[in-house]
């Protein structure tokens, strides 16, 4: 026998490293491995298989010696090896499995390879020999037909890498059947353009003579329209009609750029006669371009001409008459002179501007010069009267007028606004009979922390009376009038101050929001856990779950109280630094103190309700107990007096509950009263039966105590169950352990069962007895089998909604996770789309939360998913507002860029003598001739030079800003870096020939 433990425990050692190694295996390979991983570990699979199967020799090596030596325990040594033959059964198929997934990757890979090799074949020929005009047509069929078995391969690729297996080895990274089709797109584009070069060739030839024909009846039309913009006497009619000439004449643009485009850039032909009339074309466009413009320019300006000049007219009558009339005050004079003939005059001066614009026609000019000569008589003739009313006007009453401005700007700025309370006169005040005005703002009351001191506001009032004041008076006396200018620019300096001393109001109110929102943040969640709880108990509970909300009511009560005491300190803060907002605190501290009574009340409510109840269950159970021992003690003694006892305590037990409220508590379940009753009945009976029916009432009392005893537990496990069923914060794993108790009861169930299969009546009471053990036997066991059906279906529901809320958990995380790749704003809307069907998965989720309520954890569960999926979609939503920013930044500096880019080319064109506005052609060798022409171009002289500088100065400013960006835009970035660098050389080499100049 220690011989078999010997050899025994050494076979477990020896299994154990091949154990270890094993679980390694297939908890690896439980997951998908690379290629190379799996190559690398499969020579380790095979030892392993090696391994298990020198292993198994040892134990057939054990088994027979058993079988020799101790045949009792060979079957020990059988069970291994079938242990082991299935271990090594699997490490086989594993192996299999490796070998044939390695197999087809190395197949997918080998496909790869032919047919990159085949596509770098085909992409040199297509770069050139693809691209010569024309193209060979066999070359290019046998090209086609190469491609299209490319492209063959490459579908095929797709679909084998798609239906391989990955469960043991992944499909390479190397295997990219997406790229491999873009290069055979890419391929057969090259085939398609070659076959187009020779289309395109014919159809230039009909273009050009179309394009002449066109051309030559929109140069027609266009000399018709400037006829019209260069005539002195044009009109709105005559010009109206150029215009439609013009809008006719769009037409036969439409027509040439229909032409133009059709002709397609496939050789050097085409590509020049392309030039030519893109040449022609782009000179007819700007033609056309600057002709509707000075026409609707000039339609537009006699139209705003005679608009303006209407109203200009009337007003210069209405001056006029002003002017003349006898009733016309100093004052009235002045303003017409000082505000009225002025605005008149840049009326004018725009109407004389318009005129200019409208030149050569003549009409507009005369019509602004007689207008000017007529309110330049009406400001001579308003002058003449102000000059000889001037006496009559006093200067100090203007003066006087100014001192009162300036007076009450200064008082306006100390006092700020309305004082709520005023303050207790000054010595000083008193003795002067006035009242110092107390500073106040419109957004609070003012206190030493936010405005300027009381008294400094006083010192200011003081010195407006005793410096100020005196100052204006002394220069209403003077003969100038700088006194009053110096006094109105101190009161402006006041004013000034007084603002600035309000504005300190701001970051207080700042604060005290900040305040009001950690405030609510911390009532939110208590007002939530308050209104669930209220709400619960607009019903009443089960008795044995009250019990259990005694600690939670007065955990939240504590809260409240912290949470009062935490208002109650911003009150105070408000009260030292912001007196406006102390009633908000009031308002929150109210409200604070209705919730804790709320809490207060519910509490004492429960403690009441719970005490009554408790008091019940005591009684009840203290009569269970005297019925049980004076069952026990029924034949013993005779004591029907203890019978009356126990009735009456019962009589008055069922008294108190009838008259107990259960608006709140409910009674505690296990209140069998009739029970009780029929059990005090037997034990009457049974001591006043006669002495030839004492047996037949023993054996009733008997039964029915063992009945009874059952029925206690069998209830006893379903309050149990119920307890958790009705409690909303019940999990699965509580529902289960109710679920337990369930099956509890049904084993006292078959306990009842059994004593009332087994008692057989002998009398009326006996039978009676039998028939109420059968009907509560019916009403225990559809209680049960309806608490089990309930629990079940909660249990189901539960774990149906965890597997829906984890998907949709998942689905958010995918788009949480995919938001860093959307850098597009086509990939972010996609995936708001995504998300947005998400929320209606979650929208689901939130139904069925519903459904399973009470329970709260769905609830909450589902409220919390759709929380994360609002705040991702703000998320994201902000994300995309950030990208199309990018973009529309990016275009501004492309935009900027281009514009340099002409304002360079500009200047390039100007220093060689080259028109800048002509595309640019293919170069051909000059003769000698041309070479001469060439030499004798005119020189730009220093000064369009200097004024090229200065426009490129001016252009290249933005550069500054795309360079310095703080945006990703790399691109933008280097060619504004290369385009300034350009530009200073040629500003260099511009500069260097003014200076050559000149010397």
């Amino acid at each position: 026998m220690d011989e078999w433990a010997k050899r025994q425990a050494d076979l477990e050692a020896a299994a154990a490293p091949l154990e270890k190694e094993m679980q390694r295996v297939f908890e690896k390979y439980g997951q998908t491995q690379s290629l190379t991983t799996a190559e690398t570990d499969l020579p380790a699979i095979f030892t392993l298989l090696d391994d298990l199967e020198k292993h198994q020799k040892d134990i057939g090596a054990a088994k027979k010696w058993l079988n020799d030596v101790l045949p009792e325990k060979e079957h020990e040594a059988d069970n291994m090896a079938e242990d082991y033959s299935w271990k090594a059964d699997n490490v086989r198929g594993l192996i299999g499995d490796l070998q044939s997934d390695i197999a087809s990757a190395k197949g997918l890979l080998s496909a790869e390879e032919n047919i990159q090799t085949t596509l770098a074949t085909l992409e040199p020929v297509a770069a050139t020999t693809l691209k010569q005009s024309p193209v060979d047509p066999t070359t290019l069929r046998d090209f086609a037909a190469a491609v299209d078995t490319a492209a063959l391969n490459v579908d095929q690729l797709e679909t084998d890498a798609a239906r391989r297996s990955q469960e043991r080895v992944q499909t390479p990274h190397e295997i990219n059947a997406t790229d491999d089709k873009r290069r055979v797109t890419r391929l057969r584009a090259a085939v398609e353009a070659a076959r187009a070069l020779a289309d395109a060739a014919e159809a230039a030839a009909s273009a050009d003579a179309d394009f002449a024909r066109v051309n030559a009846d929109l140069a027609h039309k266009m000399d018709t329209a400037a006829l019209a913009d260069s005539d002195p006497a044009a009109d709105q009619t005559s010009l109206s009609s150029a215009i439609e000439e013009l809008n006719r004449a769009e037409a036969d643009f439409n027509k040439l750029y229909e032409i133009y485009d059709k002709i397609e850039p496939s050789g050097s032909e085409a590509e020049q006669l392309r030039t030519k009339l893109g040449d022609e074309l782009a000179k007819a466009d700007e033609q056309f371009k600057t002709l509707t413009i000075a026409l609707d320019d000039k339609l537009a300006g006699l139209d705003q001409f005679e608009s303006a000049a209407k109203p200009l007219k009337d007003k210069i009558e209405g001056v006029g008459k002003a002017a003349a009339a006898p009733a016309t005050t100093p004052e009235q004079l002045r303003a017409l002179l000082s505000e009225t003939i002025p605005a008149i005059e840049r009326d004018l001066a725009l109407l004389k501007d318009t005129a200019e614009v409208l030149a050569p026609i003549a009409a507009p000019a005369a019509t602004a010069a007689n207008a000017e000569k007529a309110l330049g008589d009406v400001k001579k003739a308003a002058e003449r009267r102000l000059e000889e009313a001037q006496e009559a006007q006093s200067a100090v009453d203007a003066l006087q007028h100014d001192i009162t401005a300036a007076s009450d700007a200064l008082e306006t700025a100390v006092t700020a606004a309305a004082p709520e309370e005023p303050k207790k006169k000054s010595k000083k005040d008193k003795k002067k009979g006035k009242e110092a005005p107390v500073a106040a703002t419109t957004a609070a009351p003012s206190t030493s922390a936010t405005i300027v001191p009381i008294a400094e506001l006083e010192r200011d009032v003081a010195r407006l009376r005793e410096e100020i004041v005196p100052a204006l008076e002394r220069a209403a006396n003077a003969a100038n009038f700088d006194g009053a200018e110096d006094a109105r620019a101190r009161a402006i300096a006041e004013m000034h101050r007084a603002v600035a001393a309000l504005a300190s109001q701001d970051d207080l109110l700042n604060q005290w929001e900040a305040r009001k929102l950690d405030l609510f943040t911390l009532q939110q969640p208590l007002e939530q856990e308050m209104e669930e709880l209220f709400t619960r108990y607009t019903q009443p509970q089960r008795y044995d779950l009250a019990t259990t909300e005694v600690p939670r009511i007065a955990a939240m009560a504590t809260t409240m109280d912290d949470y009062k005491k935490t208002v109650d300190a911003a009150k105070q803060w408000a009260h030292d630094r912001l007196p406006a907002k102390e009633h908000e605190a009031d308002n929150m501290l109210a409200a604070a103190g209705w919730e804790s009574q709320q809490i207060k009340d519910l509490n004492e409510d429960l403690a009441a309700a719970i005490g009554s109840a408790t008091a019940i269950k005591d009684a009840f159970d203290k009569l269970h107990d005297g019925i049980v021992k004076l069952e026990s003690e029924a034949v013993a003694i005779n004591s029907p007096e203890k019978v009356d006892e126990l009735e009456q305590q019962l009589a008055e037990l069922d008294k108190d509950i009838a008259n107990r409220p259960q608006d709140r508590v409910l009674n505690p379940p296990g209140l069998d009263i009739e029970g009780a009753r029929a059990r005090l009945d037997n034990l009457s009976r049974l001591f006043n039966a006669k002495a030839d029916d004492v047996e037949n009432e023993k054996a009733i009392v008997e039964a029915t105590s063992r009945f009874a005893n059952g029925a206690d537990a069998c209830k006893s496990m379903m309050d149990v169950a119920a307890k958790i069923d009705a409690d909303p914060s019940a999990i699965v794993e509580q529902l289960q352990k109710a679920a337990d108790s369930i099956s509890e009861s049904m084993n006292d169930i078959a306990y009842m069962q059994n004593e009332h299969d087994h008692f057989n009546p002998a009398n009326k009471a006996g039978e009676e007895l039998k028939t109420k053990m059968a009907d509560d036997l019916a009403k225990a066991l559809e209680e049960a089998r309806a608490l089990e059906r309930s629990i079940d279906d909660k249990i189901a529901g539960l774990g149906s909604f965890k597997d829906n809320a984890t998907k949709a958990e998942e689905a958010l995380q995918r788009v949480k996770e995919s938001s860093q790749s959307a850098d597009t704003p086509e990939k972010m809307e996609a995936l708001l789309k995504t998300l947005e069907e998400a929320k209606a998965e979650i929208m689901n989720l939130e139904e069925r939360a519903e459904e399973l309520a009470p329970l709260e954890a769905p609830r909450k569960h589902s409220q919390a998913l759709a929380t994360q999926a609002s705040a991702l979609a703000k998320h994201l939503g902000d994300e995309l507002e950030k990208i199309k920013e990018a973009d529309a930044k990016k275009k501004e500096m492309r935009d900027s860029i281009d514009k340099a880019k002409e304002a360079v080319q500009s200047a390039v064109a100007l220093l060689t003598g080259e028109d800048s506005d002509k595309k640019e052609k293919p170069k051909k060798k000059k003769g000698k001739k041309e070479r001469k022409e060439s030499e004798s171009k005119e020189v730009p002289n220093s000064d369009e030079l200097a004024k090229k500088i200065a426009d490129l100065h001016e252009q290249l400013k933005p550069m500054e800003d795309v360079i310095g960006s703080p945006f990703d835009a790399p691109a933008e970035k280097m060619d504004a870096v290369d385009l300034k660098r350009a530009a200073n050389d040629l500003i260099a080499t511009m500069q260097k020939t003014i200076d050559n100049e000149n010397e």
